[in-house]
């Protein structure tokens, strides 16, 4: 969709003033779609124009079945916004889907997007990620998954990705994956737990050894961080590819067809659009004076890029979209956030969703994120054979190297957005937070001279432990704004 094809009896369009609007009313704004539109957009398009393919619904809807959380939300009003969340809540309905038109789906868990694209590399082929499930929880407002997965061996002491291990245990979120795609070695210790559980339920499993990146940046070191793929890097970057051709192998036999290159080269083209297409969005959403597009949606459009929420076509189509709706904004003044906005650094996930809500009624603007996917932000190299080009992508991952390393991306970042101030939302029990939290707190302070707010989510049903931390968070963004004061003086 372009803005010039959209309806002029549209009420919640890209042309209209952006605003954040509740589930409710958006509702209302959907009962002013023509039917036309509604069927414009599906998912599977080779599959044609199916009765069940179709993916335009309001968030009220998956609100009456089950996802309650949706009523809480505030949600942007643009009909980009409005395709990509239900996109985003149609995905577990488009897994089964696939399995019932011959489509082979594959659960890939543990290295958050690299690996997705040799996947797509098989045409009749979809990935998905089963430890997104992590704000299932939240969005239910139930323990359930967290319940069944404690029942599992894997309890509290273990952070919210536990509940990929309950949705296994459940098996009503997603079909029976005909491959499982296991990460081993430099990933986060809590998902190598959940994929040991899940491979307890006996699915075909491919273990993937992910290596760590050793690099030279210190703790003292101020430099941007460079390419992964240094000289000293080329033997990880051999036993990557190994692995890959073993992977593309196991692949091959599961879709029954051979694997080409020629098929990679066209998804890491596709994929390839889809991240530069992204990373312009986030200059008009985080790097402008005021945003064009909220936090929450850009972080649903960031995660896109992982697995495509399984069709990666309609996530191009989806990211191009918002893109538009994006740039259009700009160009007219139209904001979200005003430009006075204090300009707040997000570092890892929120998996309550809210949280992103709250920042920015309390006067806060989103101007750059970390949120561990640093390996689906760069274009892969299409100068390379194509498997070569996976290799590095993997060696961009934010969880095989130092906390410095971590840290420096963050910081040079957090630089060129102009923050004002970071949050750290943390995870209780999770590893890599309770080893990296401090050190990136003490790394931005010490480098960018910012305030920085670091707190655990707390799960569903905690009222009064988020009531905290919606306190702490005002507090901040009280003091970052004095800070700001005192510096104009």
């Amino acid at each position: 969709m372009t803005l010039k094809t959209t309806p002029k009896r549209l009420v919640a369009s890209a042309q209209a003033a952006a605003a954040k609007i509740s589930c409710s009313r958006w509702r209302r704004h959907f009962s002013a779609i023509p039917d036309d539109v509604i069927d414009r957009y599906r998912y599977y398009r080779d599959c044609g124009q199916t009765p069940w393919n179709t993916y335009l619904i309001p968030p009220s809807t998956f609100a009456a079945y089950g996802v309650r959380y949706l009523q809480k939300l505030q949600f942007d009003n643009s009909l980009a916004s409005l395709r990509l969340w239900g996109f985003m809540l149609t995905e577990p309905e488009r897994l089964y889907r696939a399995r019932q038109v011959g489509k082979k789906v594959v659960a890939l868990m543990g290295d958050l997007g690299p690996l997705a694209p040799l996947v797509y590399a098989f045409p009749n082929m979809v990935a998905f990620y089963p430890e997104c499930h992590w704000w299932t929880p939240f969005l239910y407002e139930s323990n359930d998954l967290f319940d069944s997965a404690s029942r599992r061996g894997i309890g509290e002491d273990c952070c919210f990705v536990r509940a990929a291990l309950g949705a296994f245990a459940k098996n009503c979120y997603f079909p029976p994956p005909d491959l499982c795609i296991g990460s081993a070695g430099a990933s986060c210790d809590d998902m190598a737990a959940v994929i040991q559980g899940a491979y307890g339920f006996h699915y075909p499993f491919f273990w993937f050894e992910i290596p760590f990146l050793r690099n030279p940046i210190s703790a003292n070191d101020t430099a941007p961080p460079v390419k992964a793929v240094r000289p000293e890097n080329g033997h990880l970057k051999k036993l990557i590819l190994q692995q890959l051709h073993a992977l593309a192998d196991q692949l091959s036999r599961i879709a029954g067809a051979p694997f080409r290159e020629e098929n990679l080269r066209a998804a890491i083209s596709k994929i390839n659009a889809l991240r530069s297409s992204i990373e312009r969005t986030r200059q008009y959403a985080y790097l402008a004076r005021g945003a064009a597009l909220p936090a929450l949606e850009m972080m649903n459009l960031e995660f896109m890029a992982m697995a495509f929420y399984a069709d990666l076509d309609e996530a191009l189509d989806i990211a191009v979209a918002l893109e538009e709706t994006a740039r259009e904004r700009s160009r007219r003044g139209d904001k979200i956030t005003p430009a006075d906005a204090l300009r707040i650094f997000w570092i890892t996930p929120p998996a309550d969703p809210i949280l992103l809500n709250h920042v920015e009624d309390l006067g806060g603007q989103v101007v750059g994120s970390e949120y561990l996917i640093h390996q689906v932000r760069q274009p892969l190299r299409e100068d390379l054979p194509p498997l070569e080009a996976v290799a590095e992508g993997l060696l961009q991952m934010s969880l095989i190297g130092s906390s410095q390393l971590r840290a420096a991306r963050a910081i040079e970042d957090a630089r060129a957005a102009q923050a004002e101030g970071a949050i750290i939302s943390s995870i209780f029990a999770s590893s890599h937070c309770a080893s990296e939290d401090r050190i990136i707190a003490e790394e931005m302070r010490r480098e960018l001279d910012l305030p920085v707010l670091t707190f655990d989510v707390v799960g569903p049903g905690k009222q009064r432990q988020q009531s905290q931390i919606l306190n702490r968070m005002q507090a901040f963004l009280e003091v970052a704004s004095a800070r700001r004061s005192k510096h104009h003086i």
